[in-house]
């Protein structure tokens, strides 16, 4: 048996460098097979990749589980609107301006001059 004589700092040198090098293959494998380590969730759940597009119906949606927060500006196209969905109360003071009444609307009308023949 050769008598062989390791340094303090040369065996931690050894234990350092071998760490490493298990940590960089283990980052190795888990980027190059994700599949290997599942990402666990809770029962009943699952992530953003396993929806698909377009598999999300409104019959698997709950009431009240699309809040005004997730739905973006100009999101809801005015033919979706339903009939009497926009009332007064819903209508900012100063949102619809004059340019926005059609020619012969009861607002245009009234805000013309009177003329002693009529509209």
């Amino acid at each position: 048996m050769s008598n062989v004589s390791l340094s303090f700092g040369k065996i931690i040198s050894v234990i350092t460098i071998t760490w490493l090098l298990s940590l960089i293959t283990t980052l190795a494998i888990i980027s190059m097979a994700p599949g290997l380590f599942p990402v666990y969730r809770a029962a009943n759940s699952v992530g953003s990749t396993q929806v698909l597009d377009g598999s999300i119906t409104t019959v698997k949606l709950a009431d009240d589980s699309i809040t005004i927060i997730k739905v973006s500006d100009g999101a809801i196209a005015t033919s979706k609107l339903g009939d009497g969905s926009v009332t007064t109360d819903k209508i900012t003071n100063g949102a619809i301006v004059t340019a926005k009444f059609a020619e012969r609307s009861a607002t245009a009308l009234l805000s013309r001059p009177s003329s002693p023949t009529g509209p």
